[in-house]
């Protein structure tokens, strides 16, 4: 992505083997992620007319912190070091927490390694790494040790972007968003608020809607409830569409309920961005919650920027990756682009 502050000379062949290699939908993934980390380290960090607060980062899902596309070779930035840039670029940046875990244990070293070492090449900011705390456990284990090094009475971020919707089960959402600070005044608004953890959430909204009869229980964890309970209120949403003459609902469906469930917890409808693939399906949808007014406003007013970006440079970009895709030995695409 453009103007990005990273050093890919001492990236070898091998390491791109341990790259997120998913395909070039993720570029829509992590554009969404690095617009939301660029109102922090841009519009906060030096916009404020406010005393800067402390910010922790975490990344749940760090893997090796870069994404690659096959068909085209293009190398990009991951969650993880678009959260080390933004950190860096923010003043008063406290901790930046990195999970980086695979079954595969030879896979987890190398990830960790490659990401270690990315952190320590971030041009402009050597100061990163001093702040930064890479661990590498399974999800639950993760996120209780995080939670035993976030500071609850500043502003965090939480990117919980899994490898498969059986990696985010709704009880870590709940973990996470319920873990407040200490009661305080919030002085535009006079009323007793608490501060809460900021999310990203990458729900894989492809997956679980082809799963739901066959593998229910993927949807269960999702949802933090038994099939027994979300079914009929599954039936219920599916009606309504129905009605509406949108007989192919599932996936409006599945979100619908999810977000429904997020809007309890934060009290506001979540900031929502669907990513296709190259070929135009819908593979994940991207969601954010926070309590941050402010955040929230500037981040619906900046997808017009995400959109922006889906259309007229993405798009011609994953045009390129399919046709590259069917076409491998087609070097010269000048006719065809």
């Amino acid at each position: 992505m453009e103007n990005q502050k990273f050093s890919i000379e001492d990236i070898s062949s091998e390491d791109i083997n341990y790259f997120e290699n998913l395909g070039i939908h993720q570029k829509l993934k992590h554009k969404f992620i690095e617009i939301y980390l660029d109102i922090w380290a841009k519009n906060v960090g030096y916009n404020s007319k406010r005393p800067l607060a402390t910010v922790d980062f975490f990344d749940l899902y760090a893997a090796s912190g870069w994404a690659y596309d096959q068909h085209t070779e293009d190398t990009w930035a991951g969650s993880a070091l678009l959260a080390a840039k933004a950190f860096g670029e923010y003043p008063k940046g406290r901790l930046l927490l990195l999970n980086s875990y695979d079954q595969d244990s030879v896979k987890c070293q190398k990830q960790i390694e490659i990401l270690r070492r990315s952190i320590l090449n971030l041009e402009n900011y050597p100061h990163v790494i001093e702040k930064t705390k890479i661990i590498s456990s399974e999800i639950h284990k993760a996120t209780d040790i995080a939670l035993g090094e976030l500071n609850r009475n500043f502003p965090s971020l939480w990117i919980l972007d899994p490898y498969h919707p059986d990696q985010l089960p709704w009880e870590i959402v709940e973990k996470i968003s319920s873990t407040v600070g200490d009661p305080y005044e919030n002085r535009a608004t006079g009323q007793i608020a608490q501060k809460k953890p900021e999310l990203i959430i990458n729900l894989m909204t492809s997956i679980l809607q082809r799963n739901m009869d066959r593998k229910p229980e993927l949807f269960s964890s999702a949802i933090g409830m038994s099939e027994e309970k979300w079914r009929p209120i599954y039936k219920k949403y599916e009606r309504k569409y129905i009605e509406q003459g949108n007989e192919k609902c599932t996936r409006h469906v599945i979100l619908d309920m999810y977000a429904d469930r997020l809007s309890k917890l934060y009290n506001k409808e979540p900031i929502i961005a669907l990513v296709n693939a190259a070929e135009g399906g819908v593979v994940y949808t991207m969601l954010l919650v926070t309590d941050n007014d402010a955040g929230y406003h500037m981040m619906r007013k900046k997808m017009d920027e995400w959109h922006n970006y889906k259309v007229y440079k993405w798009k011609s970009e994953a045009e390129v990756s399919v046709f590259k895709k069917h076409n491998p030995d087609q070097s010269d695409l000048k006719q065809w682009f």
